[in-house]
């Protein structure tokens, strides 16, 4: 990464920027803390130097401001450098910034050309400024690090990968609500280290509650996502592949999902298991429901599939839709279409 950032100081001399361009130092993530007015904002960066890119280096650099562009900019009083964020990989918001209100930041991201739209978005329990301090576990860079955990725990179904285009237009959407991934802080032989702890749930721009890792995966699958793994008292299983069928009107909706699964295990107990796991994943998704219909947060989109089939039924009813949501009737049915086998072990334990 650090390598790849050289080149683009190279692109920039070649381009006749000079002298400005080795002044340039490359912001690889942001973090938030604050509010509209009186913002606190860290950003990892790193220093660009003419040559080969083994003498760059990435440090943290902090600044006030009234909007997150204003801090950045004030750090030149520090730095004696341009901060350049068209490359930044990730921004993370404090709880209690996001808890006040996304709908700022949001704006000023996508208002500007100085940010890029795909940058990801993270909301962390612990300060925006510790959260981006943390040390990175196997990467050189932490926020290179924060969007490849977040990029890959969305496929392991452990959280989303949402970025700033995509968060903006969820907030906007009408009858569904926006998530992002939750980061927390830990301590790892002596050292501070970030990690996924779940999703963080909003209503509209400002964040509501947060699931923990099964929740959060329920609801990437009732969201129509496959992967992660589903256990039940007899078995483990990946989640392969998964189609989600959504129908709503306003006297209830009814949500399918057919699932291909693979499991390790003996093929003789197949129709068994495959009735565990709609069995186990229809009362996972029961659960979840019940925790959305409490918070009046509909992170499904139930709501949504009203809007786009029934446009005049939902004109009557879609500013009222977070308490109709509480009572709204909801079926779920699971099915599993497919289940495939991983390695089998004969009896004589050799594998089949």
């Amino acid at each position: 990464m650090i390598k790849r950032m050289a080149c683009l100081l190279l692109i920039l001399l070649l381009c006749g920027c000079g002298r400005d361009a080795a002044q340039l130092t490359v912001v690889t993530g942001i973090g938030v803390d604050g509010h509209p007015g009186g913002y606190q904002v860290g950003a990892e960066v790193i220093r660009l130097s003419e040559g080969d890119g083994e003498g760059n280096q990435s440090v943290y650099l902090r600044g006030t401001g009234v909007t997150i562009t204003d801090s950045i900019n004030n750090m030149v009083s520090m730095t004696g450098r341009t901060l350049y964020c068209n490359h930044a990989q990730v921004l993370v918001v404090s709880r209690e910034t996001a808890q006040n209100g996304m709908k700022p930041i949001l704006e000023e991201l996508l208002r500007g050309t100085q940010y890029p739209i795909s940058l990801r978005l993270a909301v962390c329990k612990d300060t925006a400024a510790q959260t981006m301090r943390a040390k990175p576990v196997i990467s050189d860079l932490h926020s290179v690090e924060l969007e490849d955990m977040i990029r890959a725990g969305a496929k392991q179904c452990i959280t989303a990968d949402v970025d700033a285009g995509a968060f903006y237009q969820q907030v906007a959407a009408q009858g569904v609500e926006g998530v992002l991934p939750f980061l927390t802080l830990e301590e790892r032989d002596g050292e501070t280290v970030c990690s996924l702890d779940g999703t963080a749930l909003f209503q509209k721009d400002r964040m509501l509650a947060v699931l923990d890792a099964r929740d959060s995966c329920s609801l990437m699958w009732m969201q129509g996502k496959s992967g992660g793994t589903l256990v039940t008292e007899h078995a483990v299983f990946e989640v392969m592949g998964l189609d989600r069928k959504l129908e709503a009107d306003r006297s209830g909706a009814k949500l399918t999902l057919e699932l291909v699964l693979k499991a390790s295990d003996s093929e003789s107990n197949r129709e068994a298991l495959m009735a565990e796991a709609e069995m186990a994943l229809a009362q996972r998704c029961g659960s979840l429901l019940e925790r959305l219909r409490w918070l009046e947060c509909d992170a499904v989109g139930f709501g949504s599939r009203i809007a786009q089939t029934h446009p005049k039924q939902w004109a009557a009813m879609g500013d009222d839709w977070p308490s109709l949501f509480a009572d709204y009737p909801i079926l779920v049915e699971v099915r599993v279409k497919n289940l495939i086998w991983g390695r089998i072990w004969s009896d004589d334990g050799q594998g089949g």
